[in-house]
């Protein structure tokens, strides 16, 4: 049988690999494959042999040899025995390529390393300096269209577009474009995630709980405080897919119409774009004066 390409039996044997997978299951399938073992040894029935034991020993010493015939005979042509031995033997050549290329990459692991390390960035900022903060702030409707001071919009957001020509480019970074869901996780860590996350918030834990690594825990790794502001603390929805996002604080106000928040009596109430601000950059403050190397986020909606 033929599976992608490859025999399933060259599958079944690269999936070897993947056996610690099963992870709790491991038990019941050595159980299960066990007791098949043994019950395929059990006799279905028994027979006598004929008193003429010559002419049993000539019967199964010509079925004997006509089986390594008809093996070796098959090994020949286009048969399943032939496709078991090449399967056999090209598993072991890729196994021995894939070793080599493992040894060669560990010796050069230290110059691929050195060779895309950088130290700074054009305008002489040293990202290694040991106080920098990071704010990341991702606004629903905001793009390049939006800040460009030559589009028909100019003018609509002087201070951003000023920010923006302050700031700096990042190319050859996956920029998710879709909306929300998908963009927020896609622009974190730089991947596509292939489902929305709303459509079944139950099962939100299994399909987020793919061990992926993006900026929360790069920088979690490097003793930075992570931090994501939600203005809508209390969607059922978006809030706890926020805190599958890997970010260890979710700082949030009491919901009260004094701190900014809106729709006070619904189900779903959200901070003022300027409250969220604000949280923003008392949050920032408050860690800068705990002398706490800080990776803010926020959702601006």
């Amino acid at each position: 049988m033929i599976f992608a390409g490859n025999y399933i039996s060259y599958q079944m044997l690269n999936n070897m690999n993947n056996f610690s997978a099963l992870g709790n299951a491991i038990p019941v399938y050595l159980t299960a494959s066990v007791l098949a073992i043994i019950v395929s040894f059990l006799p279905i029935y028994d027979k006598k042999l004929n008193k003429n034991i010559e002419k049993n020993k000539k019967i199964i010493v010509t079925s004997i040899v006509w089986f390594f015939i008809l093996i070796s005979y098959s090994a020949n042509l286009n048969t399943p025995v032939k496709a078991y031995i090449n399967t056999t033997k090209d598993f072991v050549i890729i196994k021995n390529k894939e070793r080599k290329i493992a040894q060669e990459n560990a010796q050069k692991r230290d110059e691929i390393i050195e060779k895309f390390t950088k130290n700074s960035m054009n305008g002489n900022i040293d990202i290694n300096t040991e106080d920098m903060n990071l704010i990341v702030i991702f606004t629903e409707g905001l793009g390049e269209v939006v800040l460009d001071s030559n589009d028909k919009y100019a003018g609509l957001t002087p201070n951003l577009l000023k920010f923006k020509k302050e700031s700096y480019d990042f190319k050859n970074y996956y920029n998710h474009t879709a909306a929300t869901y998908k963009g927020i996780r896609g622009q974190l860590f730089s991947s596509v995630q292939l489902i929305e996350s709303y459509e079944k918030n139950g099962d939100l834990s299994k399909i987020t709980e793919t061990p992926l690594t993006g900026l929360p825990q790069i920088l979690k790794n490097q003793d930075y405080s992570t931090s994501f502001i939600n203005p809508e603390p209390k969607h059922k929805d978006f809030a706890p897919y926020i805190k599958t996002l890997g970010f260890e604080d979710y700082p949030e106000l009491d919901v009260t119409e004094k701190n900014g928040y809106k729709k006070i009596d619904s189900d779903n109430p959200y901070l003022t774009d300027e409250a969220t601000y604000n949280l923003i950059f008392d949050e920032a403050k408050k860690r800068n004066q705990m002398k706490i190397r800080n990776f803010s986020s926020a959702h601006i909606l």
